[in-house]
């Protein structure tokens, strides 16, 4: 998918980044444009190897204009952060 490792940092590239990609999820960012979710089972915070999901949010040529990770958070809830955010 172009413009897609401009838009989505991974700490580490034995993250399995793109293990599974749905794209079904629809208009999550409400801009017309069907987004998709993408997961990476090893990506961790602190090497801890949770695993994350990454919604990107795509642009009308498929490229990725944003993304949001979702991950569980160190106090042990779910944590929503913009994917660029270490």
């Amino acid at each position: 998918m172009a413009g897609m490792a401009g838009a989505i940092q991974l700490a580490a590239s034995q993250d399995r980044f793109g293990a599974a990609v749905a794209g079904a999820l629809g208009d999550v960012d409400g801009d017309g444009l069907n987004d998709i979710a993408i997961t990476a089972p090893w990506h961790g915070v602190l090497d801890n190897n949770d695993g994350a999901i990454f919604v990107a949010f795509l642009r009308e040529d498929d490229s990725v204009k944003d993304s949001l990770r979702l991950s569980l958070a160190l106090s042990g809830g779910l944590s929503f952060m913009p994917s660029g955010y270490q």
